[in-house]
């Protein structure tokens, strides 16, 4: 078995992995522009979605994944449809 078959596997998920990453990265700035275009600070947006501003921050910058609750109540703060922020 040669090093390719044999990681393989591990591949695929580095590949997901770095997938995911991209992902989070474009709706983090997406949510940021959206927020920055209608005025609102980090501070007082996450007060408005009940989100932890250092989640939001995290969120905005790639680094965390939101889920299906919190992209809701972001979508519903902004004004928009969750579908909205995942078109990209």
């Amino acid at each position: 078995m040669d090093w390719y078959n044999s990681h393989q596997n591990d591949l695929s998920t580095y590949s997901a992995l770095m997938e995911s990453i991209e992902c989070r990265k474009k709706l983090g700035a997406a949510i940021k522009s959206l927020r920055e275009e209608q005025g609102l600070s980090q501070r007082a947006f996450s007060l408005m979605v009940g989100v932890n501003r250092s989640h939001l921050e995290n969120i905005e910058s790639g680094k965390a994944s939101a889920g299906i609750d919190v992209l809701c109540r972001i979508a519903d703060g902004l004004g928009i449809k969750v579908r909205d922020l995942i078109e990209f």
